[in-house]
Protein backbone atom coordinates (compact mmCIF):
# COMPACT_ATOMS: atom_id res chain seq x y z
CA UNK A 1 0.00 0.00 0.00
CA UNK A 2 0.79 3.79 -1.11
CA UNK A 3 0.48 6.63 1.19
CA UNK A 4 0.70 10.36 0.33
CA UNK A 5 1.13 12.58 3.20
CA UNK A 6 0.38 16.43 2.58
CA UNK A 7 -0.35 19.56 4.23
CA UNK A 8 -2.84 22.39 3.71
CA UNK A 9 -4.12 25.55 4.74
CA UNK A 10 -7.42 25.91 6.36
CA UNK A 11 -7.49 29.77 6.59
CA UNK A 12 -9.63 31.74 9.26
CA UNK A 13 -10.11 34.88 10.62
CA UNK A 14 -8.23 36.44 13.66
CA UNK A 15 -11.09 35.72 15.72
CA UNK A 16 -11.14 31.91 15.73
CA UNK A 17 -10.14 30.93 18.78
CA UNK A 18 -6.59 29.24 19.15
CA UNK A 19 -5.80 29.59 15.25
CA UNK A 20 -2.65 30.38 14.67
CA UNK A 21 -0.60 32.83 12.34
CA UNK A 22 1.67 32.89 9.18
CA UNK A 23 2.91 34.81 6.51
CA UNK A 24 2.21 33.95 2.79
CA UNK A 25 2.99 35.52 -0.19
CA UNK A 26 0.54 36.94 -2.59
CA UNK A 27 0.34 38.14 -6.17
CA UNK A 28 -2.01 41.09 -6.66
CA UNK A 29 -2.83 43.26 -9.90
CA UNK A 30 -3.12 46.65 -9.15
CA UNK A 31 -5.20 49.34 -10.85
CA UNK A 32 -2.40 50.10 -12.91
CA UNK A 33 -2.35 46.00 -14.21
CA UNK A 34 1.20 45.76 -12.51
CA UNK A 35 1.52 42.23 -11.10
CA UNK A 36 3.10 43.00 -7.54
CA UNK A 37 3.69 39.85 -4.97
CA UNK A 38 2.95 40.75 -1.18
CA UNK A 39 3.06 39.43 2.03
CA UNK A 40 -0.09 39.29 3.80
CA UNK A 41 -0.79 38.03 7.22
CA UNK A 42 -2.97 34.60 7.51
CA UNK A 43 -4.73 33.19 10.41
CA UNK A 44 -5.71 29.26 10.51
CA UNK A 45 -4.92 26.16 10.70
CA UNK A 46 -3.14 23.41 8.69
CA UNK A 47 -4.35 20.14 8.11
CA UNK A 48 -2.03 17.49 7.46
CA UNK A 49 -3.13 14.14 6.34
CA UNK A 50 -1.84 10.47 4.86
CA UNK A 51 -4.01 9.25 2.31
CA UNK A 52 -4.07 5.55 0.22
CA UNK A 53 -2.93 6.80 -3.21
CA UNK A 54 -5.89 4.48 -5.14
CA UNK A 55 -8.97 4.66 -2.75
CA UNK A 56 -8.05 8.36 -1.54
CA UNK A 57 -9.08 7.04 1.80
CA UNK A 58 -7.13 9.53 4.75
CA UNK A 59 -5.17 6.94 6.93
CA UNK A 60 -4.09 10.00 9.31
CA UNK A 61 -4.72 13.32 9.85
CA UNK A 62 -3.82 16.12 12.54
CA UNK A 63 -4.68 19.46 12.14
CA UNK A 64 -1.85 22.09 13.71
CA UNK A 65 -1.29 25.57 13.78
CA UNK A 66 -1.40 27.19 10.50
CA UNK A 67 2.34 28.51 11.01
CA UNK A 68 3.71 24.66 12.62
CA UNK A 69 6.17 23.50 9.95
CA UNK A 70 5.31 19.83 8.84
CA UNK A 71 8.29 17.86 9.75
CA UNK A 72 8.11 17.22 12.89
CA UNK A 73 4.96 15.21 12.26
CA UNK A 74 5.44 12.92 9.90
CA UNK A 75 7.21 9.96 12.53
CA UNK A 76 3.69 10.44 13.87
CA UNK A 77 1.50 10.38 10.86
CA UNK A 78 3.37 7.20 9.55
CA UNK A 79 2.86 5.69 12.86
CA UNK A 80 -1.04 6.56 13.46
CA UNK A 81 -1.86 5.31 9.48
CA UNK A 82 0.28 2.03 10.17
CA UNK A 83 -2.01 1.64 13.66
CA UNK A 84 -5.08 2.50 11.77
CA UNK A 85 -4.14 -0.27 9.00
CA UNK A 86 -3.14 -2.70 11.93
CA UNK A 87 -3.78 -6.11 10.41
CA UNK A 88 -5.51 -5.27 7.06
CA UNK A 89 -2.99 -4.33 5.05
CA UNK A 90 0.68 -2.68 5.60
CA UNK A 91 2.08 0.54 4.46
CA UNK A 92 4.85 0.11 1.89
CA UNK A 93 5.52 3.42 0.20
CA UNK A 94 5.71 7.11 1.07
CA UNK A 95 5.25 10.10 -1.24
CA UNK A 96 5.95 13.14 1.15
CA UNK A 97 6.42 16.72 -0.20
CA UNK A 98 9.63 18.36 0.66
CA UNK A 99 7.99 20.46 3.55
CA UNK A 100 7.38 16.74 5.93
CA UNK A 101 10.74 15.77 5.55
CA UNK A 102 14.56 15.80 7.08
CA UNK A 103 17.40 13.07 7.19
CA UNK A 104 16.71 11.86 10.45
CA UNK A 105 12.87 11.40 8.67
CA UNK A 106 14.66 9.65 5.93
CA UNK A 107 16.89 7.45 7.77
CA UNK A 108 13.62 6.92 10.48
CA UNK A 109 11.55 5.42 7.30
CA UNK A 110 14.18 2.89 5.80
CA UNK A 111 14.43 1.60 9.62
CA UNK A 112 10.94 1.01 9.23
CA UNK A 113 11.20 -0.93 5.88
CA UNK A 114 9.03 1.66 4.17
CA UNK A 115 10.28 3.41 0.75
CA UNK A 116 9.82 6.22 -0.25
CA UNK A 117 9.72 9.02 -3.38
CA UNK A 118 10.48 13.19 -2.69
CA UNK A 119 9.81 14.87 -5.62
CA UNK A 120 12.99 16.84 -6.22
CA UNK A 121 13.40 20.27 -7.95
CA UNK A 122 15.09 21.84 -11.06
CA UNK A 123 17.55 23.49 -8.92
CA UNK A 124 18.79 20.86 -7.02
CA UNK A 125 22.00 18.64 -6.92
CA UNK A 126 19.71 15.38 -7.00
CA UNK A 127 18.20 16.79 -10.54
CA UNK A 128 21.24 16.82 -12.22
CA UNK A 129 21.98 13.72 -10.66
CA UNK A 130 19.18 11.83 -12.14
CA UNK A 131 19.08 13.72 -15.13
CA UNK A 132 22.65 12.18 -15.80
CA UNK A 133 22.04 8.42 -15.28
CA UNK A 134 18.95 8.54 -17.29
CA UNK A 135 20.77 10.06 -20.18
CA UNK A 136 23.07 7.18 -19.89
CA UNK A 137 20.11 5.09 -20.45
CA UNK A 138 20.24 4.04 -16.20
CA UNK A 139 16.88 2.90 -14.51
CA UNK A 140 13.14 1.61 -15.56
CA UNK A 141 11.60 3.88 -18.73
CA UNK A 142 7.87 4.44 -18.61
CA UNK A 143 5.82 6.65 -21.48
CA UNK A 144 2.44 7.80 -21.56
CA UNK A 145 1.02 9.81 -24.22
CA UNK A 146 -2.29 11.39 -24.45
CA UNK A 147 -3.87 13.87 -26.41
CA UNK A 148 -5.21 16.91 -24.35
CA UNK A 149 -7.53 19.59 -26.11
CA UNK A 150 -7.60 23.28 -26.12
CA UNK A 151 -9.94 26.33 -26.92
CA UNK A 152 -13.54 25.87 -27.83
CA UNK A 153 -15.32 25.78 -31.08
CA UNK A 154 -13.89 26.36 -34.74
CA UNK A 155 -10.78 27.67 -32.18
CA UNK A 156 -10.32 23.95 -30.57
CA UNK A 157 -6.92 22.20 -31.59
CA UNK A 158 -5.56 19.13 -29.96
CA UNK A 159 -2.06 18.71 -28.56
CA UNK A 160 -0.27 15.40 -28.37
CA UNK A 161 1.31 15.28 -25.43
CA UNK A 162 4.46 12.62 -24.46
CA UNK A 163 5.49 11.79 -20.52
CA UNK A 164 8.67 10.24 -20.38
CA UNK A 165 9.69 8.95 -16.39
CA UNK A 166 12.63 7.38 -15.61
CA UNK A 167 12.83 5.32 -12.07
CA UNK A 168 15.97 5.74 -10.85
CA UNK A 169 17.18 3.18 -7.82
CA UNK A 170 19.76 3.34 -5.52
CA UNK A 171 20.18 7.72 -6.21
CA UNK A 172 22.12 8.79 -2.57
CA UNK A 173 22.60 12.32 -3.69
CA UNK A 174 20.38 14.20 -1.22
CA UNK A 175 20.86 18.31 -0.46
CA UNK A 176 18.29 20.03 1.35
Amino acid sequence: MTGILDGTDLETTARSEGCGQGTRKRTITDKRGKVREIEVTVYGWKLLVMIEVRTKLPLAAKVVQIQDHEAPFTQELVTQARTNLADHARLRRGLFDRGFLDGADLWWLTQQGIRFVVPAKENLAVTADAHALAAVGAGVVARRVHTVAHGQGKHRWRERLETEVVGLADLTTYDQ
